[in-house]
Parts: C-alpha cells; structure tokens; sequence
C-alpha cells in the first residue's frame, strides 16, 4: 500500500462527513480541514503492524491478530492504523518492536479516529 493510496482512504473517508465534535470553533468545516492536514503531515510509509489486546473483550475486535492492519500515521506518540479487510481506522500506542495497542474503538470515520 502507497502513501497515495492512502490518501486516497483518508479523501473518501472525509467525503463521508465526520461525527467528531469541534466543540467552541466558528467554522467547523475549517477546523476539520486543519486537522486533515495535520493528519497528511504525519503521514508514514504503510507499514505492517501486529495489534494486540489491550485487555480480554478486546481480543474479538476487528484489528487484533489480523495481517492486513498498517500503521499510516504518527503524532505525538500516538499512530492511526488502517485495516484493508474492513477498511476501518483506528488509533493505538507502540508497545513493541512492531507491536502496538489500540483504545478500543475503530470506524470509517478517519478524522474521528485521528483526533481520539
């Protein structure tokens, strides 16, 4: 996977709008173009991650253990993965060489995803 190709994702991600609240902005849709090109500064090379379970009820969710899920973003500490299967974003923290733990949750919603 490119870095184009992810671009793409995050383009038709934002196509589709965003839940992500900006609470106390005047103009919405100007902050949600802040923080995409925020997110297009903190791009990465795709790489291929392992994600692994924070704790027990995780260990069903759609990243853990899987081996299409790449890590396509970094931002102060924190990264956004992909999965290709069900093309879902999510955030996580490296806990190891190549190993990382999400928060838990994961949509189609990139900037929801980016933002946390």
């Amino acid at each position: 996977m490119s870095k184009d190709e992810i671009l793409s994702i995050i383009k038709d991600s934002r196509s589709k709008g965003t839940s992500s609240p900006f609470v106390g902005v005047q103009d919405r849709e100007s902050e949600i173009d802040k923080c995409l090109e925020q997110l297009q500064s903190c791009l990465i090379s795709p790489v291929s991650v392992q994600v692994v379970a924070a704790y027990h009820p995780q260990e069903d969710c759609e990243f853990i253990n899987k081996q299409d899920v790449v890590a396509i973003a970094k931002g102060n500490g924190e990264y956004l993965l992909y999965s290709t299967s069900v093309k879902l974003f999510a955030k996580a923290w490296k806990t190891g060489d190549n190993q990382f733990t999400i928060l838990g949750f994961s949509t189609d919603d990139v900037i929801a995803e980016w933002r946390g």
